[in-house]
């Protein structure tokens, strides 16, 4: 035969299960209204231009030098294979190509790269702040080296 709990174990246990009910009723509360973010939204990148030099991409776009928090960006690459098409409707599948240092003084950010011969590349660039978040997306820009050799690498 079982002992039967002292009162006070039957109180502790009492006072348990009243403590865990009432979280569980707090928790379910009405939600506070979303708070708007402490400083706008990082800009996205305008003007956004690729030119191809031998096996050089350079991308250029126009900085704000007004914006503020705004310490670099980030360079986002896809490459695609000619000769195997993506399906269709399917997304491009963009790395990091590589960080450009965003300049106050200057207007223009430059970015360069060597690519292998045989892709299509296609880059985009966002915006990077000083805590780490990260603008949208600016427009795309496509660089076709597939006509340009056979080689891979």
């Amino acid at each position: 035969m079982k002992p039967r709990p002292s009162g006070m174990r039957r109180l502790a246990r009492a006072a348990a299960a009243a403590a865990l009910l009432a979280a569980g009723l707090w928790a379910c509360g009405v939600k506070a209204p979303p708070v708007a973010p402490k400083r706008p939204p990082l800009p996205a990148v305008v003007d956004l231009a690729a030119a191809l030099d031998g096996d050089t991409v350079t991308l250029t776009w126009n900085h704000d030098r007004t914006a503020r928090g705004v310490v670099g960006y980030d360079v986002m690459r896809a490459a695609a294979d000619p000769t195997q098409p993506p399906c269709p409707g399917c997304p491009l599948v963009y790395r990091k190509a590589g960080t450009a240092a965003a300049d106050r003084d200057a207007a223009e950010v430059i970015f360069t790269e060597q690519v292998p011969a045989g892709f299509i590349y296609t880059y985009k660039v966002r915006a990077v702040g000083s805590s780490g978040d990260r603008g949208a997306d600016a427009g795309t820009v496509v660089v076709d080296r597939s006509a340009q050799a056979t080689e891979r690498p």
